[in-house]
């Protein structure tokens, strides 16, 4: 299960059609808040976090979900139209996608993850 965190309806449409086209069961939630909320009673596999959401940043939503028991060896992607790879990575983001994200891309890198699980 991936859960998507994006506050952007149309995009977190598209990252569902996507995820759901190569079989992945997928959550999706319009803030940070409501994300960590999902995060706390669902086993996921997987998170993609936009990083630029009005109630919290990626960055808070990232700590708050590495706060969760669960949560802590689950992989979290960011997701975001800014350049911003290396301060993902350093900040403890286990990957990042620029956006616009290519499907064959995003689905290649859930594998990826997922095979290592």
């Amino acid at each position: 299960t991936v859960l998507c965190i994006e506050d952007e309806f149309e995009v977190g449409q598209l990252f569902k059609k996507m995820l759901m086209r190569h079989g992945h069961q997928v959550l999706s939630a319009a803030n940070g808040r409501i994300g960590v909320e999902m995060a706390h009673s669902h086993s996921l596999d997987l998170v993609l976090l936009d990083l630029n959401m009005p109630d919290m940043s990626g960055f808070d939503v990232l700590h708050a979900l590495r706060d969760i028991p669960h949560m802590k060896s689950i992989p979290i992607i960011a997701v975001t139209a800014l350049s911003m790879r290396d301060e993902c990575l350093e900040g403890g983001f286990d990957e990042f996608l620029n956006k616009p994200v290519l499907p064959d891309e995003l689905n290649n890198m859930i594998i990826k993850f997922l095979k290592k699980r």
